[in-house]
């Protein structure tokens, strides 16, 4: 799901069971309010970010990570080829250790944004190849799928238009089919949708369309990203809206701190305006970093924080930890960057942030002059660079 306003379609994905998850130290001993609480990656190449990723997610008590669409050929811009053997064989070995360390590992593919010619509802061979992209990949261990459509035209194809008539008609014909044949296999896994009005604003303009998808079989989940693409405020109130229209509390995917929007612009604030009760009103929630890994970690470090315990979120207090979280040679540079790239959250005034001169030399200085911290400075430095010559 890509970070912009428009009429969007669906993401489906398929879960397995969530297994217990190694917690971190400081983590409450309560259960969590979000029992799905993870990230995905937003055109991240290849595998290298997500063997990154998957041991973070564990010491900060998650549960899931899904693969995005975008970083593999098959299962996006070439979505009816089969995927190259080293990515089978990656899949499989990025499966196996996620599965032991108790996070579920979910592959995401969209046969709708980029497909020419689009994905055909109706079509017998285009459901054969959805079909045969679960159970190839079911069967190396990856037991969640996200079958993706958002972002894509949403104007039905004649043969779909002749039988269904309607998107969503489209749309739950498809996904309650394949879920038919999915919970066939063992183990038996989860479905999660996301539709085609997937904020609370395109909802209100697409009732018939949205109230439709309650026409999902009961066990299938709906992902949902807030009152708008990126939301500066997420309620507990927001989340029952949803619910009521789609008969079932959805998933949240938030879309912070990805960066697409201004590609790519560090967004280094904490998360906030995520209210406390939210966790009783949606069955989990999903992050959308940014493209570059080691500057997400540090916002996706204060959401982590703020699953842990709603109650007592502190986004001041939790980036003060997320900071403490590199080793004490490497905090002032550190905070230096954040001076200049995470003063501003979605909707404050200054968003994003684009630090003067001085500011952006500061933290390019301060990084270039910490050992350790040589990853971090290559992926800002093109927007360093940027600001500097602005």
């Amino acid at each position: 799901m890509r970070a912009k306003t428009s009429f969007v379609a669906i993401a489906v994905t398929i879960v397995v069971s969530l297994a217990p998850v190694a917690a971190r130290a400081d983590a409450p001993s309560t259960r969590p309010a979000f029992a799905l609480r993870g990230i995905k990656g937003l055109w991240w190449e290849g595998l290298d970010k997500y063997r990154l990723a998957l041991p973070w997610v564990v010491q900060h008590h998650m549960n899931f990570l899904m693969l995005c669409y975008s970083s593999f050929p098959a299962s996006g811009k070439d979505w009816r080829a089969d995927y190259a053997a080293d990515e089978l064989a990656g899949f499989h070995e990025l499966g196996a250790e996620a599965e032991s360390l108790g996070v579920e590992l979910c592959l995401s593919f969209n046969p709708g944004i980029w497909s020419k010619p689009p994905l055909t509802y109706a079509s017998e061979d285009d459901y054969q190849l959805a079909w045969k992209k679960v159970k190839t990949i079911h069967a190396l261990g990856i037991h969640s799928f996200a079958l993706c459509l958002d972002d894509i035209n949403t104007k039905l194809q004649p043969a779909d238009d002749d039988r269904f008539k309607t998107l969503e008609a489209a749309q739950v014909y498809f996904v309650n089919r394949l879920w038919n044949d999915m919970k066939m296999l063992s183990p038996r896994p989860r479905l999660i949708f996301c539709p085609s009005a997937y904020t609370t604003g395109e909802a209100e303009k697409h009732l018939a369309y949205i109230k439709q998808i309650a026409d999902l079989d009961h066990d299938i989940f709906v992902f949902w990203t807030g009152p708008s693409v990126c939301s500066p405020t997420i309620t507990r109130a927001d989340a029952e809206k949803f619910a009521a229209w789609i008969g079932r509390k959805p998933i949240v995917w938030d879309n912070y701190p990805v960066n697409d929007m201004f590609p790519w612009r560090p967004l280094m604030a904490p998360v906030k305006g995520r209210a406390a009760d939210l966790g009783a009103a949606v069955e989990g929630l999903m992050a959308n970093p940014m493209k570059q890994w080691e500057p997400s970690k540090i916002p996706l470090a204060t959401l982590a924080a703020y699953l842990d315990d709603p109650d007592h979120f502190d986004p001041a207090r939790a980036l003060s930890a997320a900071v403490n979280e590199y080793p004490p040679t490497q905090r002032d540079a550190v905070r230096t960057l954040l001076t200049a790239y995470g003063t501003t959250f979605l909707g404050e005034k200054g968003y994003p942030p684009k630090p003067d001169a001085a500011a952006a030399r500061s933290a390019q200085d301060a990084l270039r002059n910490t050992p350790g911290l040589e990853k971090l400075a290559a992926d800002v430095q093109p927007t360093i660079d940027a600001d500097l010559a602005r």
